[in-house]
């Protein structure tokens, strides 16, 4: 038997909740997409990782911030790929959205929480992607260095609607 943690427990136990839900809410509406939630989508294709120590050469962003703060790290960054999904802290019970980064090796590294002692789940998106989005947000004058997931209504839904890309 797989030795789980609470905060495993806790954090898949809330996305089957949430996804059951939502689809139980928006299956007539989202009848022929892929995924109705976002929760559905970590479930089927989402990682779970375990963040490490960040190294020096990954700076520590703006507290509250992190997906503007990801994002502008894989921008810039030949080797990070940008995360984003949900955490729960050890010191805590409730699963939170969430961004972080992992690099080449798949090593997660958190720049936002001081706490490595946490638990995600998330989808690894290519730079290529974030940068489309960032890029189509920001030509709508909407807000764009925020969650791709919650801000998926400013994209069309496509991830939901027609899956994640191969290479995302």
């Amino acid at each position: 038997m797989i030795n789980t943690t609470s905060e495993q427990r806790t954090l898949l136990s809330f996305l089957r909740d949430a996804s059951r839900y939502t689809t139980e809410k928006t299956k007539q509406s989202r009848a022929n997409w892929k995924y109705c939630s976002f929760e559905e989508a970590l479930l089927d294709i989402g990682q779970e990782m375990k963040p490490l120590v960040r190294p020096r050469h990954i700076k520590r962003g703006r507290p509250n911030f992190c997906y503007a703060n990801c994002q502008q790290l894989v921008l810039y960054s030949d080797t990070l790929k940008y995360v984003e999904g949900y955490a729960v802290a050890a010191d805590d019970c409730c699963p939170i959205p969430h961004a972080w980064v992992i690099d080449t090796d798949g090593r997660a590294y958190d720049p936002t929480w001081k706490d490595i002692e946490s638990y995600y789940i998330g989808i690894v998106f290519s730079t290529s992607l974030v940068d489309n989005i960032w890029r189509n947000r920001a030509k709508q004058n909407a807000e764009h260095e925020v969650s791709i997931f919650q801000g998926h209504y400013l994209d069309d839904q496509f991830l939901l609607r027609d899956g994640f890309p191969a290479n995302s």
